[in-house]
């Protein structure tokens, strides 16, 4: 996942569902194989960056919501409405084999060389997970983030 600044300049923040293994048999940390959550997040992310091709951030405005509300602790299916994804569409690309064979395989081979998590890549480069650390890196990377001139530490 990438996060913009208002701004339009770009800072690459990736933040991705974790899965490892293999497609066959996807394995993750929170939960077990399947890992449905982590594929309905995959699902979100394609179906948001679909709907949205043509702008310059493709999904960014319904993605980053979307897994901010899920890890506070909120249902998939009010995070799906939160943020106006149909959750019909959801449930019919986690039942197309096909379409998940392909979101499985991409992201876990984007997940080979992850030995751990979280995993914070800022720019390609991996920083502490930390929110000071992360927003440090975001920082350096573009100082007219808004974030960068509070000094809010959580």
């Amino acid at each position: 996942m990438q996060i913009y600044n208002d701004f339009g300049s770009e800072v690459k923040f990736t933040m991705v569902p974790f899965v490892f293994g293999s497609v066959s048999r996807p394995s993750c940390f929170d939960e077990s194989s399947p890992c449905k959550e982590e594929q309905a997040g995959y699902c979100v992310i394609d179906i948001a960056q679909k709907a949205d091709a043509d702008s310059q951030f493709p999904g960014q405005d319904k993605i980053v919501p979307f897994f901010i509300c899920h890890n506070k602790g909120n249902s998939l299916s009010s995070c799906y409405s939160q943020v106006g994804i149909d959750e019909s569409e959801v449930d019919s690309c986690l039942n197309d084999s096909s379409r998940m064979t392909s979101l499985l395989t991409d992201y876990i081979n984007k997940g080979s060389s992850v030995r751990g998590t979280p995993y914070e890549l800022v720019n390609g480069h991996e920083c502490d997970s930390s929110y000071g650390a992360v927003k440090s890196a975001i920082c350096k990377a573009d100082s007219s983030v808004s974030a960068c001139k509070s000094d809010v530490q959580v």
